[in-house]
């Protein structure tokens, strides 16, 4: 079984992403290997999506790690704490600014279940994050921003790990968005 990550890489001197000579145009660059580190921690990324879940929550977990530091690891809690802001990524990019007394969280790497949202990639570019590693790609209602946009220096690839996400499993929408003809999220084939 295999598991497609997404990489994107954005400049640590500005909120401005940074572009390389080896992003396409309108395609990301495929990269052929992601270190066991990736794995390792797109794997807690997953056991948070599980606890996601097992709250009632859309199943998107996140970790934010600099060096070999867990700085912190959340789920998506927007029903829980009636907040739409209580994203996995905004959860943790705030505890990882209090763990380092700084919102400048330069050098560090956000593992993502899911690809960020709007708001998510934005407050990421904000915080000067480094690296992000998402897992499954989803559809936002503001296409036009969010982190796949091309000129942001994105990358992906294909490898086989131990926690593969399972293709066969049906697509999620959150109970509470079924009912709409426009779900905010749907997720493919994250094992939960």
């Amino acid at each position: 079984r295999e598991v497609r990550l997404h990489t994107v890489k954005t400049s640590s001197r500005c909120s401005t992403p940074s572009i390389t000579a080896t992003t396409a145009v309108f395609a990301p660059t495929l990269v052929q290997e992601f270190s066991a580190a990736d794995v390792h921690y797109m794997g807690m990324a997953l056991d948070e999506a599980r606890a996601a879940a097992a709250e009632g929550e859309v199943p998107v977990g996140a970790v934010l790690v600099h060096g070999d530091r867990i700085l912190a690891r959340g789920h998506n809690r927007v029903h829980r704490l009636r907040s739409p802001v209580a994203h996995a990524e905004m959860l943790c990019i705030t505890a990882g600014a209090s763990k380092l007394s700084s919102w400048r969280l330069l050098g560090a790497t956000l593992y993502a279940t899911l690809e960020p949202c709007p708001m998510c990639a934005g407050a990421i570019l904000q915080a000067r994050i480094a690296r992000v590693v998402y897992g499954c790609k989803a559809r936002h209602r503001a296409e036009a921003t969010h982190a796949a946009e091309p000129s942001l220096g994105i990358s992906s690839a294909t490898r086989s790990t131990p926690r593969p996400a399972d293709p066969r499993a049906p697509s999620y929408t959150h109970a509470s968005d079924r009912a709409g003809t426009d779900p905010l999220i749907a997720i493919r084939g994250l094992a939960i």
